[in-house]
């Protein structure tokens, strides 16, 4: 209990006991999320053309409300890769891009995770290609967050070979019993991976 002493408009003091007032601000959980793209398969390695790679997306939201719609926008180079598959489907697909128009509501803590197959079309040498994803996220009272992206590099090569066989020795006749007949074997290496 404090003591104070107030002057009234007309002069006079009055001796007044009040208590104390106390103000207080309720704090408003604080919205966020991660997004990472990372090449699953193949790893280690240089895709080859015809194989199928694959890529995991990962929502994660690490802030203290609900996300909801949350957009994903997966693109990648059309003339390296094409669009296989994914799980969940996709909303929509076009020329190097397919979206998720919503993989939400994502609740406080929570994760999902996205699979998307691609084939490898043609090389990608003597470099690599981008992938990249970028997440549209609000929360579930219509806030938007800021955009993220993930980026993710996948190398494609072309793998062949040739082989061939041919009849080099006796020429221009038939061998006779008992004679070495001698082929020569010849393989090429026509990709661009090293054959062990």
């Amino acid at each position: 209990v404090w003591a104070n002493q107030y002057t009234t408009v007309d002069g006079t003091n009055v001796d007044e006991r009040f208590e104390p007032q106390t103000n207080s601000v309720a704090l408003l959980p604080l919205p966020g999320y991660g997004l990472s793209k990372t090449l699953v398969s193949p790893s280690g390695r240089a895709a080859a053309v015809g194989e199928t790679v694959t890529f995991n997306l990962v929502v994660t939201n690490n802030g203290g409300v609900t996300l909801n719609p949350v957009r994903l926008d997966d693109t990648f180079n059309g003339t390296h890769l094409s669009f296989a598959s994914a799980v969940p489907s996709v909303s929509g697909s076009g020329a190097g891009t397919v979206w998720w128009t919503n993989v939400g509501p994502l609740a406080i803590g929570g994760t999902t995770t996205l699979v998307v197959n691609l084939t490898a079309a043609a090389s990608t040498q003597p470099g690599d290609t981008t992938n990249r994803v970028v997440g549209t996220v609000y929360t579930t009272n219509g806030l938007p967050l800021p955009p993220l992206t993930s980026s993710v590099p996948v190398e494609i090569t072309t793998v062949g070979y040739t082989l061939s066989k041919t009849w080099t020795s006796p020429t221009n006749r038939a061998a006779q019993v008992g004679e070495a007949v001698q082929f020569s074997v010849t393989i090429v290496n026509t990709g661009e991976e090293t054959l062990v």
